[in-house]
């Protein structure tokens, strides 16, 4: 696929990217995924932000074992769809955002999926997607919670870190 550096776009075919398919192409979050390829992780805040409405932070998901980074995320959590025991959390915590849902109790479900490609200056690509995650009540979606954006590191990079 031909993407100018820089630039994002949105691809048709995932197969290109075997292992990041593998990671990414589930309606669940990314937290249980990361951990059963590639061990223990945390998270390394890069930027945080927060208005009356929002709280934004852009982290970087690393493996314990190596402290290499594994995915670059970025949160945009709506304040009022969580509590203030949960957002001191992701404030202060190196736990990933996923880990602090599951821990509180906190049924979700993603939805408005999409998939991009990301390329850096040495042509190395990167797939990664976006998505909403809900609050369920009752089985049923009720509040966004987040809008997400996670980009995970090239195929040889997540190939040489994975345990198997």
């Amino acid at each position: 696929m031909n993407v100018p550096h820089g630039s994002q776009a949105h691809i048709n075919s995932l197969d290109e990217y075997p292992i990041s398919k593998q990671i990414l192409c589930h309606s669940g979050l990314l937290t249980p995924i990361l951990r059963d390829r590639f061990g223990d992780i945390y998270v390394e805040e890069v930027e945080a932000c927060e208005s009356t409405d929002i709280y934004f932070r852009r982290s970087s998901i690393r493996q314990v074992s190596t402290g290499n980074p594994l995915v670059i995320a970025e949160l945009k959590v709506r304040k009022v769809a969580v509590s203030e025991a949960l957002l001191m959390d992701l404030r202060q915590t190196t736990l990933p955002f996923g880990q602090l849902l599951i821990n509180n109790g906190v049924e979700v479900r993603l939805m408005k999926q999409r998939f991009f490609v990301e390329l850096d200056e040495g042509g190395h690509s990167y797939l990664g997607r976006c998505h909403a995650i809900y609050q369920v009540v009752e089985g049923q979606c009720r509040e966004l919670v987040c809008e997400v954006k996670e980009r995970l590191l090239d195929e040889s990079s997540l190939k040489r870190l994975q345990r198997l």
